[in-house]
């Protein structure tokens, strides 16, 4: 719906500058360039507008599965794939808000795409740190919060190319899993002080953890959404 309305108003912008050409044709050039650099400001102005509201859509909604993420962890067994379903779902909410052609077959795809690449990233976390010489410091610790990151967000990343035109781009891909790569090293580092350097210890960590990581991918999707959705022209 959000790109849509983009859109309407870049056409709107545009037949407003064709039909000043047309009614006018022998308007100064300076008067021309005057109005064309009004018409281009406003379109600027429109756009940096949905772009700021796409990025506070998928902020709320990570940082409320994020939360809701801790708390289906304390419920064990449920932090073993909770997780990734709360945080797909909350894409695919941000995502239909943003982009009328969502479907459900598309969402579905999402939420799987998500728990399953939460549950490898909880298989690489664990895998790595059995790795001879691996200890419970901060450089270990980083160094399986990042590989766990990485296969997470890559997962997602790749899942939302696949099933949304507007983040269909190899830039969305780049983007959502190097930021999960560095989330992921914020996500074991902060754990890892609360838990041994604070007296408030495991599972609070988690009400800091799963936000950040969640909020800092999601963070990274609303930027690679193509601010005009070209498949809208002419529907």
């Amino acid at each position: 719906m959000m790109a849509s309305r983009v859109t309407f108003v870049a056409f709107a912008l545009l037949q407003r500058r064709a039909s000043m050409t047309i009614t006018n044709p022998y308007q100064s050039p300076n008067t021309e360039s005057l109005r064309e650099t009004g018409v281009a400001r406003s379109l600027n102005g429109e756009l940096t507008s949905m772009k700021y509201k796409q990025t506070l859509i998928f902020v709320y909604c990570a940082l409320t599965s994020g939360l809701a993420s801790e708390l289906s962890v304390v419920l064990k067994p449920l932090g073993v794939i909770a997780p990734g379903i709360l945080f797909g779902l909350a894409l695919c909410y941000a995502v239909s808000v943003i982009s009328e052609r969502s479907t459900t077959i598309s969402q579905t795809m999402i939420v799987v795409a998500s728990t399953i690449s939460y549950l490898v990233a909880e298989i690489v976390g664990v895998s790595s740190a059995r790795l001879p010489g691996f200890n419970n410091g901060y450089v270990y610790g980083g160094i399986a919060g990042a590989l766990a990151g990485f296969m997470g967000s890559l997962g997602v990343a790749s899942a939302l190319a696949y099933c949304e035109n507007s983040l269909r781009s190899i830039g969305q891909v780049a983007l959502t899993s190097l930021t999960g790569m560095v989330a992921g090293i914020a996500f074991t580092t902060v754990g890892v002080y609360i838990s041994d350097s604070t007296p408030l210890g495991h599972p609070f960590d988690d009400f800091l953890t799963f936000p950040l990581w969640q909020v800092s991918v999601a963070t990274a999707i609303s930027f690679s959404i193509h601010p005009v959705d070209t498949n809208d022209i002419g529907a």
